[in-house]
């Protein structure tokens, strides 16, 4: 790494690893080895940084920009008489957004758990008496495939946030799949897909009883449009801005630019509040979203109440008490067959 010479120490440094933005002291360069040594250590996400104990080493080969806060790197290079980096490490701007988007202000309270003394077991028995809770997970490619990181749970009074990754199998044995395979448990997600693959093939944990809020959110749209279905699903954060009322703006750059930031540890609070945020909205989505799924049967039994009561005597004698045949003021609020068949 000759850009980076004994001249470059001491120096503060932005520097990118893997997509994650790391700022700090250059303590050792070792172009034997590829790697940076940095101290006084904040890890960056967004607009809030963490202060990491101790040095850390970075991957040379990782690094994909260094920036020199105090002064243009290549300034710095040109003093060394240098003109590119080695294996990897080259300076330049850090990207922006590269780690974790700006999060929006709201503060969820939460409990971290990644221990299985003091808060795990209260945690599986407060849940375990929650008749509805909602689910969430976090990680890389979540699915059979990926790697589960975090595993969010939410009753309307708490937010659980249980470090699969430091927990392990285990979390689930001792407790999370009775959860999450319990019948009398409503579990409220969004796009239960992935989410039950990675459980049932990397945990054997077989979720049951799902109000998956993006379903419901797609027939919601196809009555609303008169029996249409949609053309596409909606992203939480998009569900969230229609039927709530949030505004759009606040979802706007609500996301993680990459997954690997959920492996990181100690993960910043930053980052726990955003797997945390929408976790009790993610229950209150749910009851607007039932809420709406009613208004055709509420509907229909509008029509049922009036059915008789309104009629005149003369018609109401002819009616035949035993008939079993759909009521007319009801096939009239009902797709044709055609549309059942062919979903037009």
């Amino acid at each position: 790494m000759e850009a980076l010479s004994a001249a470059c120490l001491e120096r503060r440094v932005h520097v990118v690893e893997f997509d994650v933005r790391f700022r700090g002291t250059i303590k050792c360069i070792d172009p034997t080895n590829k790697t940076l040594t940095l101290d006084k250590v904040e890890v960056i996400i967004g607009d809030a940084q963490m202060a990491l104990p101790g040095l850390k080493m970075l991957d040379g080969q990782g690094i994909s920009a260094i920036t020199f806060l105090d002064e243009n790197p290549a300034k710095a290079c040109r003093r060394q008489g240098a003109e590119k980096a080695d294996a990897g490490v080259s300076s330049g701007n850090v990207k922006p957004d590269r780690y974790c988007n700006r999060i929006p202000g709201k503060i969820v309270n939460y409990i971290l758990i990644d221990k299985f003394q003091e808060k795990f077991g209260s945690a599986i028995q407060n849940l375990s008496e929650s008749s509805v809770i909602s689910l969430e997970l976090n990680g890389i490619n979540i699915s059979r495939f990926g790697k589960l990181c975090w595993l969010q749970v939410s009753t309307k009074e708490t937010v659980y946030l249980f470090d699969i990754l430091t927990l392990g199998y285990e979390a689930f044995d001792f407790g999370l799949r009775r959860i999450l395979e319990n019948e009398a448990i409503l579990k409220v997600v969004h796009d239960c897909r992935f989410l039950s693959d990675c459980l049932y093939h990397q945990y054997k944990t077989s979720l049951a009883n799902v109000f998956d809020t993006q379903i419901a959110d797609v027939i919601v749209r196809k009555e609303e449009a008169g029996g249409k279905w949609p053309d596409k699903l909606r992203l939480l954060p998009e569900c969230l801005s229609h039927h709530l009322g949030l505004p759009a703006a606040a979802f706007q750059k609500y996301s993680v630019a990459s997954a690997t930031v959920w492996t990181m540890r100690p993960s910043h609070s930053a980052l726990l509040h955003l797997a945390a945020r929408h976790m009790p909205e993610l229950l209150a989505l749910r009851t607007v979203l039932l809420d709406k799924l009613m208004v055709p049967f509420t509907i229909h039994v509008g029509h049922s109440l009036d059915a008789y009561r309104a009629q005149p005597d003369h018609v109401l004698c002819q009616v035949k008490r035993d008939s079993l045949e759909l009521p007319q003021y009801l096939l009239s609020h009902l797709p044709d067959e055609n549309w059942a068949k062919n979903g037009k």
